[in-house]
């Protein structure tokens, strides 16, 4: 298992998608906080889920920022660290820079490499934002406090080029100059008058996670993990740690991202031998390194010991290393073949890894009974858990079951027992009982000619996890489904009655098709469907154009003849996807059906008009769909 600050670090202005990349590697994805270490049981523990347990663990967690240290920081100050929660406030502040009364007084606090790269992109950017706004951009002023020398582990040489390149931009400098406190609108010095700024962005110093002091573990006087040469913990040869969290006590070396790279091959080598009971080999990291600077404005400095170089050039090579390292993870077709080419059979794709969703699960098996405007109460569990050491076994079982339960202890469904067995793939399912009203059930049939078709989650899932498990849908995509998957029905299914629902059900294993055709035959209904209304996850048109599609698409598709007429393979990809934890779907009378819509969207659904029903053919043998339009390019979200 490796422990990793956020789901998608930055560079060169990309994001690495670790959710692509888990899938190539045949890894699951749990994105969660680390908030602790139970070292007697072997579990990590997470903020807002159950532990996970691990026999072999790397720790890389990143740093947080000190900003104790500096009073008034944590309420007047912007950190860097870490990256992800940086981002969203940095964009925050330069839309409130683009305010006539917005800042314009920016101040970076910091003088290391990291500090004085932000303070000239920062000031490039904002700048750039100025001329954009037409904004004078004289009116802005940028400043550099630092309680040392800038860059001060740099050879003098690029100290000085610095020093030259902030004065040439009109950035003042302060030196030696200790920040005691942060107030609205002031830098509070140690030793010295205070200096005024409207917003401070911190690079001080940083620490280690607070809940490293609760592990056990050897820490180091700073509080780091430390580490020894193999970039085992001190204290504990099945914990390992790497990057800016850990310190190599033998070897210390700046908490600079170059050593968190280089670290990689050997500790993953190393976590290979110590899975296979062989002893680890030591690593020495590299004493100097290629120190690439960026000035802002499309140029940077270049330094490794005495060396020093500067220009457009440099930045040209700063931008092509980052973004060739960047390809590296981006490109999950080309790392899925060269990962194929490393296996004992060469050119053998592995399977890929199993998905696992408790909490969906249990949400897909609670549908039913809001179908009918019942009210689910127990729940029985039936678990398949692959075959091998029974604390494995019990821990796969122990992970779909926490899901489960934060689903059904939300609904207020007790999960009253069940049932567990060994089989080849992992497997959980559910029997819902509900209660309802005598006489107030609403089934799947009662639609009437007249009634607008409404529809309550987007459409995909089963195209998205498809793709996902070969590594070609993006978080982004897999996190909308998600957010749908986990959406309850019970609210849209009390609004539908509400609105006078004539008949409902829900969209699940027979896809939309699938599951409309039931609702037509006990109806005794045809039913016209919109395309270009039909509410799509993201990527989900495009993954079906790459061919990707669920395997349980040719089963479905048995039920072809339900699509009156031509229907090309997109359209039919998706109106009988198989969807998980999928929507209602419901007939509501036209006069009621915007208002609705309207209601449901009011309480967070992405509910949509798909279509119409209408009288049967009278010499149709069966219910028959009509398609209009064209499925929306667009993937609604």
């Amino acid at each position: 298992m490796r422990v990793g600050v956020d789901g998608e670090p930055v560079a060169a202005g990309k994001r690495l998608d670790l959710l692509r990349l888990t899938a190539v590697a045949g890894a699951r994805l749990i994105h969660a906080e680390a908030v602790g270490l139970d070292r007697a049981e072997k579990r990590v523990l997470l903020k807002g889920r159950p532990p996970i347990a691990y026999d072999l663990l790397s720790i890389d967690v990143g740093i947080e920022p000190a900003l104790e240290q500096i009073a008034g920081a944590a309420q007047c100050a912007i950190a860097v660290k870490p990256i992800g929660a940086f981002l969203a406030k940095f964009e925050t502040l330069r839309s409130r820079c683009r305010d006539l009364a917005g800042p314009r007084r920016i101040a970076v606090v910091g003088g290391g490499a990291g500090g004085v790269e932000l303070l000239l992109s920062v000031r490039s950017r904002l700048l750039a934002d100025a001329d954009a706004a037409g904004q004078d951009r004289a009116a802005f002023a940028f400043t550099l406090v630092t309680d040392g020398e800038i860059l001060a582990s740099h050879d003098p040489k690029v100290r000085d080029a610095f020093r030259r390149i902030l004065q040439s931009r009109a950035v003042a400098l302060h030196e030696g100059c200790k920040v005691r406190a942060l107030r609205a609108g002031l830098i509070d010095l140690a030793d010295g008058p205070s200096l005024p700024a409207d917003a401070v962005l911190v690079t001080t110093h940083a620490a280690a996670p607070a809940w490293f002091r609760d592990t056990g573990l050897v820490l180091d006087p700073q509080g780091f993990l430390a580490a020894g040469p193999t970039l085992q913990s001190l204290g504990d040869a099945d914990v390992f740690a790497a990057g800016d969290c850990a310190a190599l006590v033998e070897t210390p070396r700046p908490k600079a991202g170059v050593f968190a790279v280089r670290a990689g091959p050997p500790l993953a080598a190393n976590l290979r031998r110590r899975a296979r009971g062989n002893p680890p080999r030591p690593w020495t990291p590299q004493q100097r390194h290629l120190a690439l600077i960026s000035t802002g404005e499309r140029r940077a400095v270049a330094s490794r010991g005495w060396f020093k170089a500067e220009g457009a050039w440099v930045w040209t090579l700063k931008d092509w290393i980052d973004r060739r390292w960047m390809r590296m993870y981006q490109d999950t077709g080309r790392l899925t073949a060269r990962m194929a080419k490393q296996r004992p059979a060469a050119g053998t794709a592995s399977p890929p890894p199993e998905m696992r969703c408790g909490g969906c699960a249990a949400n897909h098996a609670l549908g039913d009974v809001y179908a009918m405007g019942g009210l689910p109460r127990y729940a029985l569990a039936i678990g398949v858990v692959p075959p091998g050491p029974a604390a494995k076994v019990e821990e796969a079982l122990f992970q779909v079951l926490a899901g489960a339960r934060a689903c059904l202890d939300r609904e207020g469904v007790a999960l009253v027992g069940g049932h567990s067995s060994e089989g080849p793939e992992l497997a959980l399912g559910f029997s819902v009982t509900g209660e309802l009203a005598p006489g107030s059930a609403l089934r799947k049939g009662g639609l009437k000619p007249g009634d607008a078709l409404i529809l309550t989650k987007l459409l995909g899932t089963g195209i998205l996890f498809a793709g996902a498990m070969r590594g070609r849908t993006s978080a982004r995509a897999i996190e909308a489904a998600l957010t749908e998957m986990r959406r309850s029905n019970r609210r849209a299914a009390e609004i539908l009655i509400a609105h006078g629902a004539t008949a409902m059900t829900d969209v699940s294993g027979f896809g939309l098709a699938g599951h409309l055709g039931e609702m037509l035959a006990a109806s005794g209904c045809d039913a016209r469907l919109d395309l270009s209304a039909i509410p799509v996850l993201p990527e989900a048109l495009s993954l079906v154009g790459q061919g990707i599609a669920s395997t349980l698409l040719p089963e479905n598709l048995s039920l072809r003849g339900l699509i009156d007429g031509e229907a090309d393979p997109a359209t039919l990809a998706l109106l009988f996807d198989p969807q998980t934890a999928g929507g209602l779907l419901a007939g509501v009378r036209q006069a009621e059906a915007g208002a609705c819509v309207a209601d449901l969207h009011e309480n967070g659904s992405t509910a949509a008009i798909i279509g119409t029903i209408e009288y049967a053919a009278p010499s149709a043998s069966a219910a028959r769909i009509t398609t209009l339009a064209r499925l929306s390019a667009a993937e609604n979200s």
